[in-house]
């Protein structure tokens, strides 16, 4: 396995395992320090400065880190020279950020009197106190540092939020709300989540990895239970827009224990809803009576157990989640049951019928019609010139 920084001259001098099996690198990449962070399955840890690398200039050329130590609250010691000829050391927080309480702008120098100095190796005392071993002028030098910010107990839990920049009225946006706890002396317990969502848009399911969640239109509270050191977990949550606009969804987690980072503990995405679908004709998001024109019809239904009639034209459907009825009319129509127990029927023309999620019941009627079941146990039923696709 190999990972580059992007310059020419890189290596890797030092090497250390957290308790909760995460890889950490210290060495040097086009005269900086570098540092990388794995997982235990040996992929870039992107809880780590967001890509699972950092490189700090100490001096801007010829820096190098030859050594590092991890502190028990998580936080990462790297040694190693300055391109001025001196001792070098840079304290990083268990997220990839210069830890500002070591030293101000958590780098510090130390010079030996003239000549090549440079630190070799970096431990730590019991007390906390860091300790930097090398060269000074050619002779054997030591060095030890105050830790500046006390070494602290509690749990970093982070959250990394994403989702879709766009949607349309008559589609969903699913996000996925990670929640870590990047600690590695302590588990997080009672660890919940809060997600909110603002703009023309609800929300309709909140599944999480571990625990459980309820939801309102609004958003969605999860109970997450314990989180071991380095461990993680998922929440999905799922968005009906309801009209075009901007959409921001909000996930905030917590747990019993303080939090030394709490600049991680919330993150957002922002979605703009757009008519790309073309609707012509507006669900609401409970239980619709709707029918389609003379012409030919978008009909956006939105969430609930709706009753569609398309009626006359070659018309389109996005029936959206619920258990809905749905009936072409006259026309070559597209018929889109969306998420839930459908039944879907093309009557007259050359249709194509999707169910998509769950148990539907889809009729192709008469005309050359495509009937595809999707996800669930689904029955269709075909006529002479019928297709049918993921049906028993």
């Amino acid at each position: 396995m190999t990972t580059d920084f992007g310059e020419t001259s890189e290596r890797a001098s030092g090497v250390a395992v957290q308790p909760d099996g995460k890889i950490v690198t210290a060495g040097l990449s086009g005269g900086r320090f570098a540092l990388a962070r794995y997982t235990s399955q040996g992929d870039l840890d992107a809880t780590f400065d967001s890509d699972g690398k950092v490189t700090t200039a100490i001096t801007g050329a010829n820096d190098g880190a030859s050594g590092m130590v991890l502190q028990s609250d998580g936080r990462i010691v790297a040694a190693g020279a300055a391109g001025t000829g001196d001792f070098a050391l840079a304290r990083y927080t268990p997220n990839g950020s210069l830890d500002t309480s070591f030293s101000a702008d958590g780098k510090v120098t130390t010079d030996f009197g003239g000549g090549n100095d440079q630190a070799l190796a970096v431990t730590r005392q019991p007390d906390g106190k860091i300790v930097a071993a090398g060269l000074g002028n050619n002779d054997f030098a030591l060095a030890r540092y105050e830790v500046g910010t006390a070494e602290v107990s509690g749990t970093d839990v982070a959250v990394i939020k994403t989702g879709p920049t766009t949607v349309s009225l008559g589609d969903q946006a699913s996000y996925t709300v990670t929640v870590a706890n990047q600690s590695t002396p302590d588990s997080a317990t009672n660890v919940t989540l809060s997600d909110t969502l603002t703009g023309p848009g609800r929300v309709l399911t909140a599944v999480p990895g571990q625990g459980t969640c309820t939801t309102t239109a609004t958003g969605a509270s999860c109970a997450l239970g314990t989180l071991a050191p380095g461990a993680s977990t998922h929440v999905t949550v799922v968005v009906e827009p309801t009209a075009t606009g901007a959409l921001s969804d909000t996930a905030t987690a917590d747990a019993t224990e303080s939090d030394p980072t709490p600049g991680n503990d919330t993150d957002s995405v922002a979605t703009t809803v757009n008519n790309a679908h073309g609707c012509t004709i507006l669900g609401t998001p409970g239980a619709d009576n709707l029918s389609g024109r003379a012409g030919n019809d978008v009909i956006c239904s939105f969430s609930g157990n709706d009753n569609i009639n398309a009626a006359n034209g070659n018309d389109i459907v996005y029936a959206g989640s619920g258990s809905d009825a749905i009936s072409g009319g006259n026309g070559a129509d597209t018929l889109n049951g969306g998420p839930g127990n459908d039944k879907v029927s093309g009557d007259n023309g050359n249709d194509t019928l999707n169910g998509e999620a769950g148990t539907d019941i889809l009729t192709g009627g008469n005309g050359a019609d495509t009937l595809n079941g999707g996800p669930g146990t689904d029955t269709c039923a075909t006529g002479p010139g019928d297709t049918a696709v993921s049906c028993p």
